[in-house]
């Protein structure tokens, strides 16, 4: 898929993040940058506290064993720096962020190209001069095309789909899911999720047996709370 002008400045901070991001990836990238991507409510703020949870090992990501680990620590080291841009706005870090996530992606699927690095979408490498078709007339694009793997940001804000969020849940990756879930949801849907997670995660006697984690004891005292 090519770029829009429009979007070109965007592939360009998309490229040197992937490239900071070498041998990353792309589901150890969007392992931590989903919530951020699917939520049109999330802030960089909230994306920022997960990753300050992250270095301090909430959530086991960076304790994982094998290359998983290493990609994660190295996607929260690279994060921060744009994160930290005030003149962008949470739609265009989601831009950012959904294009890195399919620059990965190619990067994974072709094997780096020619030169290591990633192939932004819509260039392809050239063929050599006797090989090469006539060039067509430039036509321009009629509408710009939206970047992959980006959320449409609908003015009115969505509600949080809790259900597919925890689809993927185990105890490498509850911390942060539990805390921006018990943060959002309430009433009702609250008490609907905190039970469905207890559930995933083997009833409230395994969650007892690791109630040294400090995501544990918040499940479990949202659990007790009136109504639940």
């Amino acid at each position: 898929m090519r770029a829009s002008q429009s979007q070109l400045p965007f592939v360009e901070r998309a490229e040197k993040l992937a490239s900071q991001l070498k041998g990353v990836e792309r589901n150890v990238f969007l392992a931590i940058v989903a919530d951020f991507l699917t939520d049109p409510r999330s802030e960089p703020a909230r994306l920022t506290k997960m990753l300050d949870l992250l270095k301090k090992d909430s959530g086991d990501h960076l304790r994982r064993s094998g290359s998983f680990g290493v990609q994660a620590r190295l996607v929260v080291q690279e994060l921060p720096s744009i994160l930290k841009d005030k003149d962008l706005t949470p739609a265009e870090l989601r831009t950012i962020l959904g294009w890195t996530s399919r620059l990965l992606q190619v990067r994974s699927v072709k094997g780096g190209g020619d030169n290591g690095g990633p192939r932004p979408p819509g260039i392809r490498p050239q063929a050599p001069p006797n090989q090469r078709r006539p060039t067509k007339p430039y036509r321009p694009l009629s509408r710009p095309v939206p970047p992959p793997t980006v959320p449409v940001v609908s003015s009115a804000p969505a509600r949080p789909n809790w259900q597919t969020r925890i689809q993927g849940i185990g105890w490498g990756n509850a911390g942060p899911i539990v805390s921006n879930l018990l943060d959002e949801l309430k009433g009702k849907e609250r008490r609907e999720a905190v039970n469905a997670i207890i559930e995933k995660m083997g009833g409230k006697r395994e969650l007892r047996a690791k109630k040294d984690k400090s995501w544990v004891q918040e499940l479990l005292a949202a659990a007790e709370e009136p109504g639940g």
